[in-house]
């Protein structure tokens, strides 16, 4: 994904129970992102989504369009970096808590591929409903 996307892809191993489900390009906005989806165990209509949109975005714009490719108006946390913007989008009825989401962000965004320590992300955090 990362050879056709032409910008680094957040692909990580979740923690805590968290089964990779699969992979797809993505709409968001004008953008096509990598959009990784993951379910916990015991719990398959449970999910968190996790997209990688190239460089330049501004997050405040696409946050909505993460939660909804997801399937609604959800928990969202991004990291801003100089490669890419990158968020975890939780999808559940009940829902993935916030801290639980931002958690999940806190663990995947230094896997990722060429990550630099230099690179000081900007957090971006939108509560859901």
């Amino acid at each position: 994904m990362q050879d056709n996307l032409e910008f680094p892809v957040l692909t990580a191993r979740l923690p805590r129970g968290w089964n990779f489900r699969g992979a797809a390009y993505c709409p968001v906005g004008p953008y096509t992102s990598a959009h990784l989806i993951y379910f916990r165990d015991g719990a398959p209509s449970m999910t968190v989504s996790v997209f990688s949109l190239p460089p330049g975005v501004w997050p405040g714009d696409h946050l909505p369009n993460c939660a909804q490719m997801a399937g609604g108006d959800h928990a969202v946390a991004g990291v801003l970096t100089r490669k890419g913007f990158y968020c975890v989008v939780g999808s559940a009825n009940p829902p993935v808590p916030l801290s639980e989401v931002r958690s999940l962000l806190d663990d995947i965004w230094p896997q990722l591929a060429d990550h630099d320590d230099a690179d000081a992300p900007g957090r971006v955090t939108v509560a859901g409903r």
